[in-house]
């Protein structure tokens, strides 16, 4: 998982980005949760999820953060294949399923694109 955070640390730098870590958000509950990985660009964060497999009890716990927190929430499968039911649970909370071989050949923009397309192509400009 350490080289998996590490490759997310170095895209969000090369952006600009603040990465935070402690990997905690404040939800509106007052809890804090805690992310595998989290950075800010401007007022919006954006947080990834390590689970060794994904299936929906996955997805669902990196969805009740994102609920709390209005963080963009992405789940890494480190092990195995992500269930079928997984992915489309994250796909209707406009959440990405990856593995670990994905980012690192992937920017953080190209994972956003998903999650918040608008809001990406105005940061292109």
């Amino acid at each position: 998982m350490y080289f998996e955070i590490l490759t997310l640390e170095i895209s969000a730098t090369r952006l600009g980005w603040d990465v935070i870590k402690p990997a905690l958000a404040r939800g509106a509950s007052g809890i804090d949760h805690r992310f595998s990985f989290l950075a800010t660009d401007e007022g919006q964060s954006y947080a990834f999820d390590f689970y060794e497999n994904v299936g929906s009890i996955e997805v669902l716990r990196s969805y009740a953060k994102k609920l709390d927190t209005s963080v963009s929430v992405s789940v890494v499968c480190l092990v195995g294949k992500p269930t079928e039911e997984a992915k489309r649970l994250a796909m209707q909370y406009r959440m990405r399923v990856m593995a670990p071989a994905e980012l690192e050949n992937l920017s953080l923009l190209k994972v956003l694109e998903v999650q918040h397309p608008r809001r990406v192509a105005y940061n292109q400009n």
